[in-house]
C-alpha cells in the first residue's frame, strides 16, 4: 500500500466520520433532551453543554485520526529514502486546529454547570468510547485481513499498527473514565 493510497484510505474513514457526525447530533440531542425532560431537576444549560461535548468529541477524533495518519507517515518515510513533508504538513495542519478547538472547548466546559449536571459529559464519554472502540476493531480486522493476503510486512505494520496502538489505548483510557464516571454515579 502506498502512501498515496493511505491518505485516500484516510479520507474516505473521514468523510464517513463526517456524515455520522452531521446526522447522528439531531438524533442525540432529541434523546438528551427527553431524558433531560424527565428529570426531577432539569439542566438549564443542556443545548449549551450538547454542543460543546459534540466539539469536544469531534476534537479529540480528529486528534486521534491525525496521530494515527502522523506515525503511519514516519514509518512509511522510514522504509523508503525519502520523507513525506507534504503529507507531514498537512496532517499538522489537521492537529493544531483540533487541540486549539479542544483546549477550548475544555475549558468551556469546566466553566459550566457540568459539576452540577455530568449528565451530557458523560453521556458523550460514552459516545466517545463506542467510536474509538469501534475505529480500534475496524483497524484491527483490516490488520489481520492484511496479514492474511499476504502483503508486505512493511504495508501491513506501517499503515496499520499505528492505527491499532493510538486507537486502542485511547479506547482503553476512555473506558477506564467511563468505568470511573459510573462508579461515581453509583
Amino acid at each position: 500500500m502506498s502512501l498515496y493510497s493511505s491518505q485516500r484510505m484516510l479520507l474516505s474513514i473521514l468523510s464517513a466520520y463526517m456524515f455520522i457526525y452531521l446526522v447522528m447530533p439531531f438524533i442525540l440531542y432529541a434523546f438528551v433532551r427527553w431524558r433531560d425532560s424527565r428529570s426531577p431537576n432539569p439542566d438549564p444549560q443542556l443545548g449549551y453543554k450538547f454542543g460543546l461535548n459534540l466539539i469536544n468529541l469531534v476534537s479529540i477524533q480528529i486528534i486521534l485520526g491525525t496521530g494515527f495518519f502522523i506515525i503511519s507517515v514516519l514509518l512509511t518515510s522510514m522504509t523508503k529514502k525519502y520523507f513525506d513533508w507534504n503529507s507531514f504538513r498537512h496532517a499538522i495542519g489537521f492537529l493544531i486546529p483540533a487541540i486549539i478547538v479542544l483546549v477550548v472547548a475544555r475549558v468551556t466546559i469546566a466553566n459550566s454547570n457540568q459539576s452540577t449536571h455530568p449528565g451530557v459529559g458523560r453521556f458523550f464519554d460514552g459516545i466517545n468510547w463506542l467510536i474509538t472502540s469501534i475505529s480500534t476493531i475496524v483497524i484491527l480486522f483490516a490488520f489481520f485481513q492484511a496479514i492474511v493476503a499476504k502483503r508486505t510486512p512493511t504495508e501491513t505494520f506501517t499503515v496499520m499498527l499505528p492505527g491499532i496502538i493510538i486507537y486502542g489505548i485511547a479506547a482503553y483510557l476512555f473506558g477506564l473514565q467511563v468505568r470511573n464516571a459510573s462508579k461515581a454515579a453509583g
